[in-house]
């Protein structure tokens, strides 16, 4: 598309999928390119629109990452509550609300049994079928965070806090004596590990060579296997202290 063609949306539906479209071109940037790298300009370059038009949309870099963020964890969220829990509603022409987080609460959501041993396994296999989550995350609180209006952030703080209840649903049914402070606590260190994992197995292009030119190793690094073990010790050590 270059900028002749390019035509402003007009109708909500239409500006809804421009929106996407412009979220769809920064998460392809950020796989090729610093966040800091990535402003304004270079997206209404990168999409063939000018500047102005694109400030039809949006107005700063951080509201597209904080969007984009929003996204990712939910597309996480949905894949663990299909993962960890079955629907058993039967009644005719009606949709389990699986998908939309805002639903989330379902009587009619079954948690399945697992060892701590099956569930770390799992639950690591879906952060790593998410693992650009964590890719988001790593620059959340020290650069989004930082440069956005409060008004923004608290809405963006709303709904990231909202998304997150399969995640902690799926950790209390497994461990039913875990405090709400425990839920927080688990799920917020799964996102710190996975992000320094997450960097050791998407080293950038200049750590690769700064590597090589140091003559330092680069190291191998499975993020999924690491997870799961790093879950699975953290939920046996707990598991533990419960107990106690």
């Amino acid at each position: 598309m270059n900028c002749s063609e390019y035509k402003r949306a007009r109708r909500p539906e239409q500006k809804k999928e421009r929106m996407q479209e412009i979220e769809d071109a920064v998460d392809r940037m950020f796989h090729d390119e610093t966040y800091h790298d990535i402003t304004l300009t270079n997206i209404a370059e990168n999409m063939g629109m000018s500047r102005g038009n694109l400030y039809k949309y949006v107005t700063t870099v951080e509201e597209i990452f904080m969007s984009l963020y929003l996204k990712k964890q939910c597309q996480c969220m949905t894949d663990i509550m299909n993962t960890f829990f079955e629907c058993d509603m039967d009644e005719e022409n009606v949709e389990c609300p699986e998908g939309d987080y805002e639903k989330y609460e379902c009587s009619h959501f079954v948690p399945k049994s697992m060892s701590n041993e099956k569930f770390a396994k799992t639950l690591a296999g879906v952060f790593t079928e998410n693992i650009d989550l964590f890719k988001y995350h790593d620059i959340l609180g020290c650069i989004i965070e930082t440069n956005v209006p409060v008004d923004k952030l608290a809405e963006f703080e709303k709904n990231m806090e909202s998304m997150r209840y399969p995640i902690c649903l799926a950790i209390k049914t497994h461990c039913p004596k875990a405090s709400d402070c425990d839920l927080k606590l688990f799920y917020r260190s799964i996102l710190y590990q996975g992000c320094g994992l997450y960097n050791q197995t998407h080293k950038t292009k200049n750590l690769t060579e700064a590597l090589a030119l140091a003559n330092l190793p680069v190291d191998d690094v499975d993020f999924e296997n690491e997870l799961y073990k790093f879950i699975l010790i953290y939920l046996n050590n707990y598991t533990t202290l419960l107990e106690k």
